[in-house]
């Protein structure tokens, strides 16, 4: 593929990306299974429950408000929430207003923040911090959550947030994909089952390759906010395989802007010779680099985040001596005798085990033109073939206050071998 054909590619799928958007946000999606819940139950310091209590959840980055009652019993929930942190207030008539603060949820997770009400003035609130959460009562499901500090601050090879589910107990045999993806994908073993048996979701929808399943190529981590790893007893929506469900959430933004720039380097300056080399140390000069940016478009209404990211690594690949097999001069010019594998059957005036030039087949002889001579055994010299990798990951995403998201990816790779750097013409491995 031509660099005007791959512009050209990258214009008309972005195009494509924004109406979809637009479509998107103008239609009532169906329900995303990334979403959590935060339930609890309202009593009073005698633990007598307090049946009506006026219940607000409010998402602390976008400003969505959420309210319900408690009922007869006193128990409330909310649902449908997507990740984040949260604040809930307790009202109730007779009693101090509460606040819990720092209540985090994760995607497929319940959160309890249950309150004590405490008799007296509706002008005095108490504000509490949430502790330690309690043990998880509406789900029996087994999983972690990867968070975005995490994705953040632990060294990634190739950034590459996949690589994380390692910290998930259960999880064993990781594999990754190539920056430039293929149709593998990355890839571990659950709790002991095949590779294979894994489910991947990106914001809801499946994510999975189309040929053997494994984690498709994703957002970089500057537009990660989290992923929950599932590996066990999950929820009849997963379905589709029977080892872990890996679900990845895509940042949001909020109702303050932010952003981020990065470049990441790496060169052969403090790299070694590699031991079958007979040559100096190859050359490697590899650039990761981009920008994440989201903010608010309406305050507490609607939210964009985009981020880019690109690759570049130009480093050669090396062919060692003594790994390709070209034959010897005598071989080439038809004379096998000295030869381990001889030519049975073949003479030449007589000779046993020689090939007369006048019997080589045209064809065969101007190939073996573009073929590097070996030495006296037949080896082929050290060669080095230039070779260049780019790939390029945007994404686009938007949010609303009532929980709809929109997402668009775009990515495109590509890999090159220039011409060789060798005296000679080089093999293509």
């Amino acid at each position: 593929m031509t660099q005007g054909t791959m512009a050209r590619t990258g214009i008309s799928g972005w195009i494509g990306c924004m109406l979809a958007m637009l479509i998107c946000l103008a239609l009532p999606l169906p329900a995303q299974n990334i979403t959590g819940s935060i339930y609890g139950t309202v009593t009073d310091i005698t633990e007598a429950v307090v049946p009506g209590s006026n219940v607000e959840v409010r998402n602390i980055a976008t400003g969505e408000i959420r309210q319900t009652q408690a009922n007869g019993s006193g128990n409330y929930l909310v649902n449908s929430l997507v990740p984040g942190n949260y604040t809930v207030t307790t009202k109730s008539t007779g009693f101090q207003p509460m606040v819990q603060n720092g209540i985090t949820l994760a995607a497929n997770q319940n959160v309890q923040a249950s309150f004590t009400l405490v008799p007296g003035s509706a002008d005095a609130t108490i504000t509490v911090d949430a502790g330690a959460q309690l043990i998880e009562t509406r789900s029996s499901q087994l999983g972690q959550t990867v968070t975005q500090e995490q994705i953040q601050d632990l060294p990634l090879n190739g950034r590459d947030a996949y690589s994380l589910v390692q910290l998930v107990p259960g999880v064993t045999g990781f594999s990754a994909g190539p920056a430039i993806g293929n149709n593998t994908g990355a890839t571990f073993s659950t709790n002991g089952l095949r590779i294979y048996f894994n489910s991947y979701y990106l914001d809801g929808a499946y994510d999975g390759t189309l040929f053997r399943g494994g984690g498709a190529v994703i957002p970089n981590p500057e537009a990660l906010q989290e992923f929950r790893v599932l590996t066990s007893n999950f929820d009849s929506e997963f379905g589709r395989t029977p080892g872990g469900v890996v679900n990845i959430i895509t940042r949001s933004g909020t109702n303050k802007f932010h952003g981020s720039a990065y470049d990441y380097l790496r060169n052969n300056i403090f790299n070694a010779k590699n031991y079958f080399s007979t040559t100096s140390v190859a050359s490697l000069h590899q650039n990761q680099f981009g920008a994440a940016i989201g903010g608010p478009v309406l305050r507490d209404k609607l939210f964009f985040f985009a981020a880019y990211q690109g690759l570049r690594i130009h480093a050669p690949t090396q062919i060692f001596g003594r790994t390709v097999y070209v034959g010897t001069p005598a071989e080439r010019s038809g004379d096998f005798r000295a030869s381990t594998i001889k030519a049975t059957g073949a003479s030449c005036l007589g000779v046993v085990s020689v090939v007369c030039s006048s019997a080589f087949d045209p064809v065969a002889v101007s190939i073996l033109k573009y073929v590097p001579a070996g030495d006296s055994s037949g080896y082929a010299p050290e060669q080095t073939l230039a070779s260049n990798t780019s790939a390029d990951r945007a994404w686009l995403g938007s949010t609303t206050s009532s929980t709809t998201r929109t997402s668009c990816s775009s990515a495109s790779s590509s890999s090159r071998d220039l011409a060789s750097t060798a005296p000679s013409p080089a093999i293509r491995s």
